[in-house]
């Protein structure tokens, strides 16, 4: 009788750690998951948007900006598994001096406020070419 209210401490704190540790991990696969699917959702999009016939030079890829968010946000709503409700994209794209697209930045933010962020490198430097 004298170690039942150092059990019910324990059980109570038992219970506590398992509810933390279940909130983390489902928090954490929430996040991975939106971020794997947003880099899936660009590079399928990149994909799509390439026009082959004016690359004139090796590693500049020359895509439409609409066209893009347009592929991305319906690829990223088809492959997410995830429920963010009411979404909101921006784009930046990141250009060289000729006005190539080097990058494309995309921030998602939920109904909830929570800002997702990916990058989509669309021209490597030659040297990292394989």
């Amino acid at each position: 009788m004298k170690e039942l209210p150092l059990k019910m401490i324990l059980l109570v704190f038992a219970i506590f750690v398992v509810g933390i540790l279940v909130y983390y991990y489902t928090t954490d696969y929430k996040q991975h998951s939106i971020i794997n699917t947003m880099n899936e959702s660009a590079r399928i999009a990149s994909m799509r948007n390439v026009d082959n016939s004016i690359r004139t030079e090796e590693g500049k890829v020359e895509l439409s900006e609409r066209a893009f968010e347009l592929n991305f946000e319906s690829s990223f709503k088809e492959k997410s598994n995830v429920n963010l409700g009411k979404t909101s994209f921006k784009y930046h794209y990141l250009k060289d001096t000729d006005g190539k697209m080097k990058a494309v930045k995309i921030a998602l933010t939920d109904e909830k406020k929570k800002t997702y962020r990916t990058t989509l490198v669309v021209d490597r430097p030659k040297g990292e070419r394989k």
